[in-house]
């Protein structure tokens, strides 16, 4: 499709012009086309410059073929007189108890007129009284009576035959007039323009009946699709009845009335709605050939209507031409397949700039349709969109929210497209009162889109919207299946695949999801194995994923999907009910849903998991804990499992005995291999921010190793915070295990030091940059190295000595201790080419200084009469690019030159800088906070060092202890402290709290 237009142009086509007419393509008001194009230049498109016209697009033949409306006969509005009619007896309460007398005496319609309100109008929502606008007196059917049935039998007989003819609505859609309101319009009284909007269900029009009366003026103006039509019954109704009826979207005015009483009876002409099937009617050739090569197409086509509706109105069938066109598209469809009908509003949304009108725009499609010259256009950003989109016919089709951008042409069935509503738009007059917007009128349009059978049944499958009974039935199988299980029908798959789809993420209520669960089973028996292998590995897991799709991540953004609770708690709800021997396995997905990292998980969850799986052999629920907490390594989540299941269900329930039939120390090998796994992610990929040690995933419950204070479900256990949660959280755990019994507290504690060993070989190479962030990851170890040596309950292990060593290795490694050479500041000399051979005054000493071995820095003051010689040095000693010196100095990039001129109270000045000095102060720098970092973290563990920060091994047989690597750390500060204080000394990292001691007897532990 093209882009979004830049402009509108609105041209008209004439749909009573005959082919004949077409095939002259003569000139006339063009605006019956929406159009996307650019605009044409006049020269370029002129008529004498064309010598051959292009063939008509296909939208423009459907048009053609839709056009030719010779066997409708109806119209927007009728009116006639009737004289020999049944006297209503009408009773007005307050009028002596008589009938009203015919025709309407002054006396009596001045009387009508005081017991009447003052007539409102509505604009949009409101409800307006303004005699400028509208000005008569009405009375409510409450306050009237018809003593004579003849006269209703009259009204909803014979009358309503003939306004049901002459408006094109057919005996199928059951129409009947309701008594709405008695007007009395005296002198002066008059409507605007306005249209009627529906005041009750099924209302499509108005139907006015003029009492005999004697009055002046009061004509009807009405106005739609181009036509204008006028009913005058001043004339013929002094003794005869006068009837009017019109679409009450046509918009139409009554002009003030001169003289008299015009007393009328107004009724609302509702329809019960009728099929638009038309499987009678008789297609054409030439309409079938359009639909089937419309079948084949990719892009869909769009027809505006002639009458506007609001969206009950069209959802009654639609009425009068549109009825007729919409009826033979139908019964086109059904004979071709493969197209959907839908129906929607037409809208344009302009920018701010508002519309600006260019009265000389020439058309580029006159060659396509009679009448073609562009007489209008929108010079401003437009957009052209189709709102409230429904299927209405042929294959489902569901489009959403029901409101897409139009991006080609949209053509127009009956008025001019000039006229479509602007989202901004303000409000029209409306016939008595305010309405919501959904019973406002706009203009409608058709959309015929290709749509495959397979297409059509998918999308119908997965619309919310539908009634699981209607989906139901669409899965449900017609006839005995033709093909084998192994040959995999393809329609079937398609089928299942989106009925799957649709149970996961709108699970059918609980006395429908028997029969789904039998509708699955019969359908998998009908499929292939490989089918059922690919269902099994990824489209459940993709269809849980679809639950809860996560906040899009920028404007217009399509929504990330993620992995949901919502999606595994509905996955463990079918396998619940669905039949046992279904022949898919939900146990891959929901183990898959359960591992990763991002999904909330919580005991409820997990209680639920139990329930779902209690009767299921204990090696496939540990299968699936393991899954579990190796995803979530959080302590706290499994003691609030254990909580819950034991405040929650009796002893000796099936999931009591399921949970403790599991050895508590298994859960704890899973956690450990998920800390293994966190590590493993934390140090090889440290640039991704996903795997962070603290990643908190979407919620706040339950962190692996995050900074919740609590739990949203209530526990004992509480998180306590220091400099770093992820190390406190760590160390705490490694107190945990250290007081389990024996021989799991060996092993896990074994586990443990193995999962938190730095890898040496396989760490990612990190720049200087991330050094100082992946550092403070580092210290991580130190801290739990630390616990290692002050627990004489944990040196005894020998996986003391392996974190301890690993330790060692990885500071070697990664804090290196070899110190800085100082920089050699020798440069060759320079000769200017201006200078002679043998040098000049001024730069005699800047070669000095370049062949200096010492000096790095040079400055003096210059002279105006050296200023030039000092400004040409500048040229060929700087580095930045200066085409105007013939040579340049070979190595500038490795000094910093600047020349300034003077001023008033200081002199110029001339300046050289060695950059080899700036690199060596900053290596200085860094080797200098490396070595206090490395001495700090060696004092923590107990290695000691000499005063160049190195161990006994990268020194050999002379290695001398200094002094600092014996001493204490202070008595006031711990060596947790004080390690994290030197950290925060040499690399900016932030000084929080103080950690918690191991030492101390405290109440508030905190766990993974």
């Amino acid at each position: 499709m093209d882009e979004i237009p830049a402009f509108i142009h609105s041209m008209h086509m004439d749909l009573l012009e005959g082919e004949a007419a077409m095939a002259t393509m003569s000139d006339g008001d063009d605006e019956n086309m929406l159009i996307n194009e650019d605009l044409v230049d006049d020269d370029e498109q002129s008529n004498d410059e064309r010598t051959e016209a292009p063939p008509p697009s296909f939208e423009l033949r459907l048009y053609r073929a839709l056009e030719d409306f010779e066997n409708y006969q109806g119209t927007f509005a009728f009116s006639s007189t009737y004289s020999a009619v049944p006297n209503p007896g009408l009773k007005v309460k307050g009028l002596d108890g008589s009938c009203l007398r015919l025709p309407v005496s002054t006396e009596d319609a001045v009387k009508l007129s005081e017991l009447g309100k003052l007539s409102p109008f509505g604009k949009g929502e409101q409800t307006i009284i303004d005699p400028t606008v509208r000005s008569s007196r009405q009375l409510d059917p409450s306050e009237l009576e018809f003593e004579n049935p003849r006269f209703t039998d009259w009204l909803q007989g014979p009358v309503l035959s003939e306004i049901g003819t002459a408006l094109g609505i057919g005996t199928e859609m059951r129409s009947k007039l309701n008594l709405y309101k008695l007007l009395v319009y005296e002198k002066g009284d008059h409507f605007k323009t306005h249209r009627d909007t529906p005041k009750e269900d099924g209302m499509i029009g108005t139907v006015v009946v003029i009492l005999p009366s004697v009055f002046e003026g009061g004509i009807v103006k009405l106005s739609h699709a181009g036509q204008e039509m006028s009913f005058d019954f001043a004339r013929d109704c002094n003794y005869s009845f006068g009837v009017a009826a019109w679409y009450s979207d046509v918009e139409h005015a009554v002009e003030e009335v001169t003289g008299g009483y015009r007393v009328a009876l107004v009724y609302n002409l509702t329809v019960e709605g009728g099929s638009l099937s038309a499987s009678g009617t008789a297609v054409r050739s030439g309409l079938l050939e359009l639909l089937e090569e419309l079948k084949e197409r990719e892009d869909p086509v769009a027809y505006s209507l002639e009458n506007k509706y609001s969206l009950a109105q069209r959802r009654l069938g639609f009425k009068g031409k549109d009825r007729y066109v919409i009826s033979n598209l139908i019964a086109g469809m059904n004979k071709v397949g493969g197209i959907s009908m839908c129906c929607g509003d037409v809208q344009i949304k302009l920018s701010e700039d508002e519309e600006e009108m260019d009265e000389n725009y020439e058309n580029e499609d006159e060659d396509e349709a009679p009448n073609f010259n562009r007489t209008r256009g929108v010079n401003a950003h437009v957009e052209i969109i189709l709102t409230g989109i429904e299927h209405i016919a042929g294959t489902y089709r569901h489009f959403g929210s029901g409101q897409i951008p139009w991006l080609t042409k949209l053509y127009s069935l009956g008025p001019s497209l000039d006229e479509i509503e602007s989202i901004n738009q303000e409000e029209e007059y409306t016939g008595n009162e305010g309405t919501l917007i959904h019973t406002w009128y706009k203009t409608s349009c058709i959309i015929l889109w290709p749509t495959s059978e397979a297409e059509s049944i998918v999308q119908q499958i997965k619309e919310p919207l539908l009634q699981w009974d209607t989906v139901l039935n669409i899965v449900s199988p017609k006839s005995p299946p033709l093909t084998t299980a192994g040959e995999g029908d393809p329609l079937l798959v398609i089928k299942l695949l989106a009925f799957l789809e649709r149970c996961i993420c709108f699970p059918p209520p609980d006395d429908k999801i028997q029969r789904a669960g039998e509708l699955l089973y019969s359908m998998f028996q009908s499929v292939g194995k490989d089918d059922i292998e690919m269902i099994e590995k990824s489209s459940l897991f993709e269809y849980a994923n679809l639950v809860a799709p996560w906040r899009p991540v920028g404007r217009g953004v399509e929504p990330v999907p993620n992995p949901s609770k919502e999606g595994l708690l509905r996955l463990l709800k079918l396998k619940a009910l669905f039949p046992k021997n279904l022949p898919i396995s939900f146990d891959p997905t929901v183990k898959k849903i359960l591992g990763l990292r991002y999904v909330v998980l919580s005991p409820s969850v997990l209680c639920k998991l139990l329930e779902t799986y209690q009767d299921t052999p204990q090696e496939e629920v540990i299968e699936l804990f393991e899954s579990t907490f190796t995803g979530h390594p959080n302590v706290n989540l499994l003691e609030d499992l254990y909580k819950k299941v034991e405040n929650g269900y009796p002893n000796g329930s099936p999931v009591h005995a399921l949970l403790n039939s599991i050895p508590h120390h298994t859960f704890h090998e899973f956690i450990i291999a998920g800390l293994r796994q966190r590590f493993a992610l934390y140090y090889a990929e440290t640039e991704d921010f996903r795997f962070r040690l603290d990643q908190s995933g979407f919620s706040n419950d339950y962190h692996p190793m995050g900074y919740s204070v609590s739990n949203t479900e209530a526990t004992s256990s509480s998180i306590w915070q220091g400099i770093d949660p992820s190390i406190n959280r760590i160390t705490n755990y490694l107190r945990f295990l250290d007081e389990q019994a024996e021989p799991h507290r060996s092993r896990l504690i074994t586990l443990f030091t193995d999962a938190i060993l730095i890898p040496l070989e396989k760490m990612v190479s990190v720049s200087d940059d991330e050094m100082q962030r992946w550092r403070r990851y580092l210290s991580i170890n130190v801290q739990v190295v630390e616990k290692f040596l002050r627990k004489p309950s944990l040196t005894v292990l020998p996986c003391s000595a392996i974190i301890r060593e690993n330790m060692v290795e990885a500071i070697i490694k990664y804090f290196p201790c070899d110190k800085p050479e100082p920089a050699s500041y020798f440069l060759p000399s320079w000769t200017s080419p201006r200078c002679p051979t043998g040098g000049c005054e001024i730069c005699g000493p800047i070669n000095q200084f370049l062949q200096s071995n010492t000096e790095h820095h040079y400055h003096v003051q210059v002279s105006e009469e050296e200023s030039d010689h000092y400004r040409r040095l500048d040229f060929e000693l700087s580095n930045y690019p200066n085409p105007q010196a013939t040579r340049l100095y070979e190595y500038r990039s490795e000094i910093n030159v600047r020349y300034h001129d003077g001023y008033a109270l200081s002199p110029a000045n001339f300046t050289i800088i060695k950059l080899a000095e700036e690199r060596y102060r900053k290596t200085k720098r860094q080797y200098d906070a490396t070595i206090k970092a490395r001495k700090d973290m060696l004092k923590l563990i107990q290695e000691p060092f000499n005063q160049f920060g190195k161990i006994a091994r990268e020194v050999g047989d002379s290695f001398s202890p200094s002094v600092e690597s014996e001493g204490s750390t202070g008595n006031n500060t711990t060596g947790e402290q004080a390690a994290q204080m030197a950290l925060a000394d040499g690399f900016g990292w932030p000084i929080g709290g103080d950690y918690e001691d191991d030492d101390d007897d405290s109440d508030e532990e905190s766990f993974l």
